[in-house]
């Protein structure tokens, strides 16, 4: 038999190679078989047991290279530190685990933790920092190629120039079809409204509630990056298919009242509203524990309105000491309702609901404030009257609205009340909560104010319907006890 030169080459090589392929083989096998006896360990939540077959396997792993089981490993042993209630050592290792490579088993860790961990300084001190060149987009590329493993070009990842004052930025990423691919919201980690981390916490919470009638938006890579001496959060999403529902609204302005295009526009109004209130009636309800009476934290927080500066001065039109009698007169009569604990959105503005019409389906975003509406103690705070309430404010601001006809109106109301059904507060109860909904909007929007004067007309357009109605509950009190 004749062999060429080439072959006896190669058949040298692998010669020389099989020995140590043979061993890697051994050596991985042996990582394997140390994290199944480890994993042995945590099924029978014998945490502090498993950790140091865990680390046997980690040496073993890095011995040869096994990215994949060192990942792995990784995880587990902050799995393990996170039921010891090691939240730091915890996030040691889930640190340890992203620069191996991220998945979303590691980004549901991270979300975990995120709301477990106070303070929220020694959380930030884990996040994986991708910062490149001191560049935003730079940044931002680099997170989504070590989080997602898809690579853009940095000229597809550009600033939105949508958002609300005292908001944070958006960065949307196209593909090189123009197709969004990922938003991206920036948090200044040092500004005084900084919700990273109440928004990772949020994200959590929701990635645990199933329903075939809404769904919310998911983190897709987290990560901070340093520009110009700043610290930011970066928070990256898959954007949901569809329009928000202020966006549906808007566009029904360029159509005529009597013509196909607006029948069509509206139809589709009516479906998402309707939408809405199945939403939120299902996941109002998905908690049946109540508490009866008005919270202390929530008399401590109606207290903190009152203090705005168009409250406590005369200028505004609303008298500060008969604000404060009707608050407390309210809260006495609303002391024997019943308070449901619930799930809650928390931040209702119409751009924070996705409605797409050729799926039928609603999303909701932006959940810096979705919470399970309770403190500590269990006892509610935010909840679903606030929610409710505060939709039912979005609608009424249709009825004088020069785009909305008065049909129209009460149309999108009844859309959304008869898919919602029974209020979770009624008389004295709902009346309360409608006035404390109407102080804090009252009181951010002054907030806002004050912080972010280069967009204060667009502000103060927020403002006046609030006073307004809070004027008007006041004249409604005042006659009442003449």
């Amino acid at each position: 038999m004749k062999y060429s030169v080439a072959k006896i080459f190669y058949i040298a090589l692998l010669l020389l190679l099989l020995p140590g392929a043979i061993g890697f083989c051994q050596e991985r096998e042996e990582a394997l078989k140390l994290l199944k006896e480890g994993n042995s360990f945590h099924r029978g939540n014998k945490f502090t047991d498993a950790p140091e077959k865990y680390r046997t396997a980690l040496h073993v792993a890095r011995k040869v290279g096994d990215c994949q089981t060192e990942s792995e490993v990784q995880r587990k042993i902050g799995t393990c530190y996170r039921f010891l209630n090691m939240e730091n050592r915890a996030m040691d290792f889930y640190a340890c685990k992203t620069e191996i490579g991220n998945n979303q088993n590691h980004l549901d860790n991270i979300l975990d933790i995120a709301r477990k961990t106070r303070p929220a300084p020694e959380f930030i001190d884990h996040i994986v920092d991708y910062t490149i060149d001191n560049d935003m987009k730079k940044s931002i590329k680099n997170l989504l190629e070590k989080s997602v493993g898809q690579t853009f070009e940095e000229s597809n990842i550009q600033p939105s120039n949508k958002g609300l004052p005292g908001g944070n930025p958006l960065f949307l990423v196209r593909d090189s079809q123009g197709n969004l691919k990922y938003t991206v919201k920036i948090f200044h980690l040092s500004a005084p409204w900084n919700t990273f981390t109440k928004e990772l916490s949020g994200l959590q919470l929701a990635s645990t509630i199933h329903s075939k009638v809404f769904c919310f938006v998911s983190a897709q890579a987290v990560g901070k990056c340093r520009v110009d001496n700043n610290l930011y959060g970066l928070l990256a999403t898959a954007p949901p298919a569809g329009e928000s529902l202020a966006g549906l609204v808007s566009k029904i302005s360029s159509t005529r009242q009597d013509s196909a295009e607006r029948a069509e526009a509206f139809h589709n109004i009516q479906r998402a509203f309707g939408k809405l209130g199945a939403a939120f009636a299902e996941l109002h309800n998905m908690r049946t524990e109540k508490k009866q009476g008005v919270h202390p934290a929530i008399l401590k927080y109606g207290k903190e309105l009152l203090c705005a500066k168009p409250l406590t001065s005369r200028s505004y039109g609303i008298d500060p000491m008969m604000l404060q009698k009707y608050f407390y007169s309210l809260a006495n009569s609303a002391s024997n309702t019943e308070i449901k604990r619930s799930y809650a959105h928390g931040d209702i503005i119409l751009d924070n609901f996705i409605y797409d019409a050729k799926s039928d389906s609603l999303t909701m975003i932006n959940l810096a404030f979705f919470s399970d509406s309770a403190d500590q103690e269990g006892n509610p705070i935010q909840n679903a009257i606030f929610d409710y309430i505060g939709l039912i404010e979005q609608i009424e601001q249709f009825k004088n609205s020069p785009d909305i006809t008065k049909k129209e109106y009460r149309e999108i109301k009844e859309a959304f009340l008869s898919a919602y059904g029974s209020p979770p507060a009624e008389g004295k109860g709902e009346e309360f909560f409608t006035l404390l909904y109407r102080l804090a909007i009252v009181f951010w929007t002054s907030e806002i104010l004050d912080w972010k004067t280069d967009s204060s007309e667009e502000v103060k357009s927020w403002l006046e319907p609030s006073l307004d109605n809070i004027r008007k509950m006041l004249s409604t009190y005042q006659e009442s006890i003449e």
